[in-house]
């Protein structure tokens, strides 16, 4: 196992990062033996230096290969004070993943790491239990009534109650309580309510035991508000997130501004009472909800339609690109910037190495006061190999 120290002094007892993307999933399988898709196990190599943007200062972070730490490090512009191995180090005193579920403890437990720097079996099926879509429909009850808001999700138990719902509703999308990689929604009309999504919500229903049914809303704006559950069982606000979805709500990319910049063009469209109204409903909700239970970050997906807020779409109970977008404008870029976060997927060969030297030459990179200004910059290493790449660009 090697070591890279990134020009920080190694001490004794330090949280690693992990990158685990398809945590998502993991959960929707629900048991320690998850057997990832290769393309899944391609990202998380890729995409393994990406926690170094967001660990704290003098923390390990696990990356796929010793060879890449140095073409990472050569394109790396600030010292990020973390640790790079391509192991678990026996001074390792708490481990810090995208997101938590029973096969990554199974994992951590066959390594033989301690017991207590991971959640035990019966906390992670609260964990688990709390990842599911009818935690946000819960959370959306406590917004009923609120002039300024909108918003409406039911839990189904049968494909004759989706049946009644597609027939109720204009345009529905119908949810599965847990999933991975956009394969759990689907969105349907009565005309286009057939045998094989019936036979699919047939299926959730089956396997998972529930199905999530919402009405669809015409959109002005994505948004999230992100939160960090601490030891204590307290949850609080650490601030927005911009982000851009296709038509079938697909993410496509993150928005990187300030947090204040976020909020005043969300006050285009509601008053800024509502959003802290929101902000601290959530806080007080989500303490009492998950408190005690998960420790991390967290985010709630939630859109404007019209001159009304949706408070609760989704909730991400573990990292997500919103709070790293949120890190990486705090600590990285120049106050006066903007940008987009930006993760691809290059099917060949050498696609990624020919659209980096593209970008590097559309978007020349410039600092300001030792912040970031402008221009194009990879935030994992980017080779001949690479499938998947993680990027900004700053205009």
């Amino acid at each position: 196992m090697k070591k890279s120290t990134n020009s920080v002094n190694f001490v004794s007892m330090k949280p690693i990062y992990l990158f685990n993307p398809e945590n998502d999933m993991a959960l929707a399988y629900g048991k320690p033996h998850f057997m990832m898709r290769r393309s899944i196990g391609k990202m998380v190599d890729d995409l393994s230096f990406l926690p170094a943007w967001y660990a704290d200062r003098g923390s390990f972070v696990q990356v796929d290969s010793e060879r890449r730490i140095e073409l990472f490090e050569k394109y790396c512009p600030v010292n990020l004070g973390v640790s790079f191995v391509t192991g678990i180090p026996s001074d390792c005193n708490a481990v810090r993943p995208w997101g938590w579920n029973h096969s990554l403890c199974h994992r951590l437990a066959e390594r033989g790491l301690p017991t207590h720097i991971f959640p035990s079996r019966t906390q992670m099926d609260l964990i688990r239990k709390l990842s599911s879509r009818e935690t946000a429909v819960h959370l959306l009850n406590h917004f009923e009534g609120h002039p300024f808001l909108t918003g409406a999700a039911t839990v189904l138990h049968s494909a004759e109650e989706a049946t009644r719902f597609v027939f109720s509703h204009e345009k529905s999308v119908l949810k599965a309580p847990w999933s991975g990689s956009g394969r759990g929604v689907q969105f349907v009309s009565p005309a286009s309510w057939n045998v094989p999504i019936r036979s699919w919500a047939e299926h959730i229903i089956r396997t998972q035991h529930v199905l999530i049914a919402e009405p669809c809303y015409m959109k002005t704006l994505d948004f999230a508000m992100e939160f960090q559950s601490e030891a204590d069982g307290n949850v609080r606000f650490t601030g927005y997130s911009l982000f851009e979805t296709d038509d079938n709500g697909a993410y496509k990319r993150n928005v990187l501004a300030s947090d204040k910049a976020t909020e005043n063009r969300l006050t285009k469209f509601v008053p800024a009472p509502v959003l802290l109204f929101v902000k601290e409903k959530l806080e007080k909700e989500l303490s009492r909800t998950i408190g005690g239970i998960y420790q991390g970050y967290l985010g709630i997906d939630m859109f404007i339609s019209g001159k009304l807020l949706h408070p609760c779409v989704e909730l991400n109970l573990r990292m997500n690109m919103g709070i790293l977008s949120r890190i990486l404008f705090d600590r990285y870029l120049a106050d006066r910037s903007t940008g987009y976060l930006y993760v691809e997927h290059y099917p060949h060969r050498g696609e990624a190495l020919s659209a980096h030297h593209r970008l590097q030459e559309e978007h020349p990179f410039l600092t300001e006061h030792g912040r970031i200004r402008k221009g194009y910059l990879p935030l994992t290493p980017v080779d001949e190999y690479t499938s998947y790449a993680t990027y900004l660009v700053m205009e």
